[in-house]
């Protein structure tokens, strides 16, 4: 998985979080034996790049927003309605 998709993983499953996420992916492997019960490895990496790019508990903030441009003096877009 890539960083970019990782970070848009983190805005999708808003209001929930990545590592929200790992805690039902490790059930979901616990409660299917013969599996031992640990969390698995695939978790334990998605869990590990998440804490890498900080988005486990939220996705990363806009780097631009609207407010931005209006401060730099462009002028809202009009839509025609």
């Amino acid at each position: 998985m890539t960083d970019r998709a990782l970070r848009r993983l983190a805005k999708r499953l808003e209001p929930e979080n990545i590592q929200g996420l790992c805690l039902v992916m490790t059930a979901d492997s616990m409660g299917r034996p013969p599996r031992p019960g640990v969390q698995p490895e695939g978790v334990q990496r998605l869990l590990a790049r998440a804490r890498a790019l900080q988005v486990q508990e939220k996705p990363p903030e806009p780097v631009l927003m609207g407010r931005h441009l209006v401060e730099l003096g462009m002028p809202p877009a009009r839509t025609s309605g």
